[in-house]
């Protein structure tokens, strides 16, 4: 008798908690929701900063590195130098901390000014573009040289083998490891020299636009092939009265390439996919864009580097 009491008890307490805090699914379509709603107003907003500029284009072109300098030293003395760093993109790795490097690591930047009106394209090869880095540049940027938020256009190619220790809090160190404040500032300040390297690089130049279909390297992660995905690459060329060149590539598949099990710093696919280009146009720069990402993976994941190379070789 007093154990179906104590059942009936904790039944109740369940019931009591499922009827205080499940709710059933929201089926409003997205595009009704008061978040989109003001998603929308924010970003439409952002119109009233920004002028139509006509004139001729000027382009500048650069990279900073984003490869550590490991050394055996207990207290590194360089900004850029670390005995190990975690990698950033999977909880799996239990903030595991690794000194290899596979391959590079940089941020790249386009510069783009008409009637002396700059705006920065920045592409990180990091999992995402942290907050509290992009908050420090832009307060740099703006202090020193007039640099505004709304001139600086900010991303990252997503891997998720590249460097982590950047964020603080449960969330973030639970995907990037151990927050490490000397890994922020060198990022920081690497993000800041690579736009003010670009600034310094213009010329006149010309651009273009275009994109094609790549299916056979994108997947629905979520219901395999009952699933729509976005198999468009997308990218803009820029060509200096000099010769000098320059290629975005934007597309939406994780850069998962590489498994969880992965300890080398790497930039994924999408630094295949940049040295691919660079070495067919040498002398050239190429960034690369995350798409939206979301429920698309690669097509071809696992712990070693072919699958990478077979996105340089066909993709590029």
């Amino acid at each position: 008798m007093k154990a179906v009491k104590i059942i009936s008890g904790i039944a109740l307490f369940l019931f009591l908690v499922s009827f205080l805090f499940i709710q059933p699914v929201d089926t409003t379509p997205y595009f009704e929701t008061a978040y989109y709603q003001n998603t929308r107003a924010a970003l439409d907003s952002l119109q009233k900063l920004h002028s139509l500029s006509e004139g001729n284009l000027q382009v500048g072109f650069s990279r900073t590195t984003l490869i550590p300098q490991f050394v055996s030293d207990s207290e590194p003395q360089q900004v850029n130098q670390f005995t190990e760093i975690p990698l950033a993109g999977y909880g799996n790795r239990k903030g595991a901390k690794t000194s290899k490097i596979h391959d590079s690591l940089f941020v790249k930047c386009v510069a783009l000014q008409v009637q002396n009106e700059p705006v920065f394209l920045v592409a990180l090869d990091l999992l995402i573009v942290p907050q509290e880095i992009r908050i420090e540049v832009t307060h740099r940027l703006k202090e020193k040289y007039g640099i505004g938020r709304e001139q600086l256009y900010l991303s990252a190619t997503h891997s998720h083998s590249s460097l982590g220790g950047w964020g603080e809090g449960f969330v973030a160190e639970s995907f990037a490891g151990p927050f490490n404040a000397r890994v922020r500032e060198w990022i920081t300040t690497q993000v800041t020299n690579a736009i003010l390297a670009a600034r310094e690089n213009l010329s006149p130049a010309r651009w273009g636009f275009d994109s094609f279909h790549a299916p056979a390297f994108v997947r629905n992660r979520l219901v395999g092939e009952k699933g729509r995905v976005n198999d468009i690459f997308d990218f803009l060329y820029f060509e200096k009265e000099n010769g000098e060149k320059a290629l975005i590539g934007f597309y939406s598949a994780h850069a998962t390439v590489l498994s969880g099990q992965n300890m080398q710093c790497s930039a994924d696919y999408p630094g295949y996919w940049q040295r691919a280009i660079e070495a067919k146009v040498p002398g050239s720069t190429a960034l690369f864009f995350a798409g939206s990402v979301g429920s698309h993976r690669p097509a071809g994941e696992g712990q070693r580097f072919l699958p990478g190379r077979k996105y340089r070789q066909c993709i590029g």
